[in-house]
């Protein structure tokens, strides 16, 4: 199998293709696929860093340490 067009993910580590994944518009090859990001959001939307609800309003972001989702201005990585 042939890499191109896939994306690793930054929170399960599996590659999936580029279309499913949601990129970050800074840092090149960065990317979540769609799966981590349903899970998230049927969590609840909680930010990693500040506990609080992310809406779909507001920018979001994953953290590598702690890895995670949550608000863009919590310092995350924006995706």
């Amino acid at each position: 199998m042939w890499p191109f067009g896939k994306v690793t993910c930054e929170s399960c580590g599996q590659a999936s293709p580029r279309r499913t994944t949601r990129l970050s518009p800074r840092e090149p090859g960065f990317g979540v696929c769609r799966e981590c990001v349903e899970r998230w959001e049927s969590k609840g939307r909680s930010c990693v860093r500040c506990k609080h609800e992310v809406k779909p309003n507001q920018q979001l972001a994953f953290f590598r340490e702690p890895k995670g989702f949550g608000h863009f201005d919590c310092g995350g990585t924006p995706i």
